[in-house]
């Protein structure tokens, strides 16, 4: 999907962005995609995910996050599951048949991981 992205990505530079800029935001799509990766496979370890859980705010958008995957794992071929909290577009594809609140499981961090 990263390919598809990046390549859509590139034409819209080459028919917009002056060359200067492009390096510049080529080196920010990169920088993100490194990022991402980066924070995804933090909270993928669970002393990290147990931190998360407990900070107020942090915590309940993580344990709705896992609450959706969870979800979407559970029945792959219901719930593909667009996006993390807020659902926003798993509301408008129709794929949102998970809980708004997180269960207490969830919340407490009781989960399975692959």
């Amino acid at each position: 999907m990263f390919l598809v992205l990046f390549s859509v990505s590139y034409l819209v530079a080459v028919l917009i962005l002056p060359k200067p800029a492009m390096a510049a935001f080529f080196l920010d799509v990169t920088a993100h995609l490194v990022f991402f990766e980066t924070a995804h496979g933090f909270v993928r370890v669970n002393l990290v995910d147990a931190v998360l859980l407990r900070v107020p705010v942090i915590g309940r958008l993580r344990a709705r996050q896992i609450e959706h995957h969870r979800r979407r794992d559970d029945r792959p071929l219901i719930c593909y599951g667009f996006t993390v909290p807020p659902p926003v577009w798993d509301s408008l594809f129709g794929t949102l048949n998970w809980p708004l609140l997180p269960t207490e499981e969830a919340s407490a961090g009781d989960f399975d991981r692959p």
